[in-house]
Formats: C-alpha cells, structure tokens, sequence
C-alpha cells in the first residue's frame, strides 16, 4: 500500500523529510550496494566504449564516482545529479573538483544536474 512515490533514498535526513511531506513512514529494506566499476565489470561488454553516463544517487553522487575506475572506464559524457542550486557553491564542489582532476570539464548545469565533458588531449 503506501504512497505512491518515487523518493527513494539511503539518507535518513531525506527520509525524515519525505515522511513529513507524505506524512507516512518509509518501507525500509536492506539492499547490497556494489562500486561503479564492479557493475561496469559485470555488466559492460567487453571493449565497448561508454558515450554517456548518468549518476543520480540522491547526495550519494561522489560515492558513486568514487568507485569508478576511471582508468579503465572513461565516458565521453558524465552527467551528475548534485545538491546544489548555486553556481558559485557548483564550481566550488567536491564533485566539480574531483571530475577536472580525472579530465573532465564542467560544461553545463540543467537544474539539479551538471554535465561533465571528457578533455580531449
């Protein structure tokens, strides 16, 4: 039953605040996470190129990066969900900072998301 709803988090703090906002509890299951490059491992045909890729991961977009090979797997396009709504705080960010130093430029900022080109050398 529940509300129907698409606010899925591993946040407490978005969790609290969705319950206020929906006024019912979350359902709380337990799920096994795995590293950005263990799913590409997995998952990724071999030698297959990635154009593009997506990170939304509700305030877990660093993690997720993080776990990347960027050695091995380097999208042409990164797009990245991030929690800022202020340019100045964006190309401040941990993730701004962390995506240059793998070769990445910020080129664009549509609402929550910030896209990511890869330098060419």
């Amino acid at each position: 039953w529940g509300t129907p709803t698409v606010c899925n988090t591993l946040s407490k703090k978005h969790a609290d605040r969705f319950s206020k906002v929906f006024g019912q509890e979350p359902n709380e299951i337990k799920i096994k996470t795995k590293t950005l490059s263990k799913i590409l491992d997995t998952h990724l045909p071999v030698d297959q190129n990635i154009d593009f890729i997506t990170v939304d991961v509700e305030s877990h977009s660093l993690e997720v990066l993080a776990s990347n090979n960027w050695e091995k797997y380097k999208p042409l396009i990164v797009i990245v969900e991030i929690d800022e709504d202020d340019i100045d705080k964006i190309l401040k960010s941990k993730i701004v900072a962390f995506m240059e130093a793998h070769e990445y430029k910020l080129c664009a900022w549509v609402g929550p998301s910030i896209f990511f080109a890869l330098e060419k050398s």
